[in-house]
């Protein structure tokens, strides 16, 4: 039986091309939480047209330089900025989600970032996707032992 479970945090699910048309577009989701009622992932293959980080800085009265785009990281809490990134830095409500990736959902990235002092690669997504681990069970194929 296929259960969600610390190993798979971190992980990628992506979607498969059968279960959906040809105009809906291919989900690829950064599973960052989850128990056993529950499953949170962002989407991170998305970009929301016409976003930019930069725009919703500006909404909060942080100047940020450049045009990197925000994306579409689900369907749910679209009002809240969640930031993927490398571990080179780490706020103190970061959650590390392995050796190389963390996600920082408040301010503090959006200021180290616009001071230069944030991580160096990283990637801002409105909302978060959220499943019943029952759901996900249905949807998903039996994974390979890693």
């Amino acid at each position: 039986m296929f259960t969600i479970n610390d190993k798979f945090v971190g992980h990628l699910l992506a979607s498969s091309p059968i279960l959906y048309s040809s105009d809906e577009p291919q989900k690829v989701i950064l599973i960052i939480n989850h128990n056993p009622q529950l499953v949170i992932g962002i989407q991170i293959n998305q970009e929301i047209l016409g976003q930019t980080i930069q725009r919703v800085s500006s909404r909060i009265g942080i100047p940020f330089f450049g045009n990197d785009p925000l994306w579409d990281g689900g369907n749910l809490g679209k009002d809240k900025i969640h930031v993927i990134h490398t571990t080179d830095w780490m706020g103190r409500s970061s959650v590390q989600l392995n050796d190389e990736l963390a996600v920082t959902s408040d301010i503090s990235v959006l200021t180290a970032l616009s001071e230069g002092q944030g991580p160096s690669q990283f990637r801002a997504c409105a909302g978060f996707c959220s499943w019943s681990n029952s759901c996900l069970l249905y949807t998903s194929p039996s994974p390979r032992d890693s």
